[in-house]
């Protein structure tokens, strides 16, 4: 992003919400104050009528990842739910029932959909939904340490365990190994993981943990693109475009089947 803009004659400003909604909001006033001329965002939140309102002042606005189904406004992004079903579907097909689901912050469009995703597989395979599986990480990997530990605390002593977590996003997944790690558990031996998105180094560590692994080549050179058009008064492309991710296979699930 920042060199392709740099080419155009634009200089690229980084700001992080660490997903608070407040702190979203003065953010995105400052960069108004600052009358920049385009905004890429990640929301925090579904605040509608916040980018609403900076549109009507004239900033151009580019969504990506969490498509909040603005319709004048470009998208650029995974299909969350799907791949997030296919995800699921994997762990079940490897005869997994029991699955935790570590998810993100309640009001991130990507968390609402992975969850529904993972729902949906359950459901159209006969499983039931339990909500006592879903557990907050918030999109943290702290949070989703703290919270697995606990989880998987109990979960060892049930008579019915869950055998794999599904993380949300992959510096969750980081957090979710420390605590299997910490329990003196063993990936995928007594416990199987898959991550919507990979680690880094991915192809070194081992086991290496089955995930989406996200198009980031792609996701960031399809922004730039809707960022170009945007600054472009001469040009007018709204269209959404949906990166297509890929499922790749580790060894972080045991085939509960054989």
């Amino acid at each position: 992003m920042d060199d392709g803009l740099f080419e155009k004659g634009y200089n690229l400003l980084v700001c992080n919400t660490d997903e608070s909604e407040e702190k979203e909001k003065r953010i995105l006033s400052t960069l108004q104050d600052k009358d920049v001329d385009a905004i890429v965002i990640s929301p925090a939140a579904k605040n509608i009528e916040l980018l609403r309102q900076l549109t009507d002042a004239g900033t151009r606005i580019v969504l990506i990842d969490r498509n909040m189904g603005i319709l004048d406004i470009p998208f650029v992004g995974s299909d969350n739910f799907s791949e997030s079903k296919i995800l699921t579907e994997y762990l079940i097909q490897q005869g997994h029932q029991k699955i935790m689901f570590v998810s993100g912050t309640d009001k991130a469009i990507t968390a609402q959909d992975r969850l529904f995703g993972y729902k949906a597989a359950l459901e159209e395979n006969n499983l039931q939904f339990d909500e006592k599986n879903v557990v907050k990480g918030y999109y943290k990997q702290e949070d989703a340490y703290k919270n697995t530990y606990t989880f998987l605390t109990n979960n060892l002593k049930s008579d019915e365990p869950c055998t794999a977590i599904f993380s949300s996003n992959n510096l969750m997944t980081i957090g979710i190994i420390q605590a299997i790690h910490e329990l003196n558990l063993r990936i995928p031996q007594d416990i199987s993981l898959v991550s919507f998105g990979q680690l880094d180094s991915q192809e070194i560590i081992e086991p290496k943990v089955t995930c989406i692994k996200q198009n980031i080549e792609q996701l960031a050179k399809s922004t730039l693109e809707k960022t170009i058009e945007a600054l472009d008064d001469n040009k007018s492309n709204i269209d959404s475009n949906i990166i297509r991710d890929s499922l790749e296979i580790g060894t972080s699930v045991k085939n509960l089947n054989k």
